[in-house]
């Protein structure tokens, strides 16, 4: 995922582990992706929410 988010926005993502099963994807202080009821957003979702945030 994080490769993912790299390929679409040409930055550096870090990477934080959290407790088992918990995805959350983070931009500055927004939850910009999460893991929902039918799990994980699918990589291209969540690279997709991130450049939207940054505005690229």
């Amino acid at each position: 995922m994080a490769e993912e988010i790299t390929l679409v926005t040409g930055i550096d993502v870090e990477l934080i582990s959290g407790s088992r099963g918990e995805f959350t994807v983070w931009v500055n202080d927004l939850c910009v992706s999460e893991k929902g009821p039918l799990g994980f957003p699918s990589p291209e979702s969540a690279a997709e929410a991130v450049r939207l945030a940054l505005g690229k």
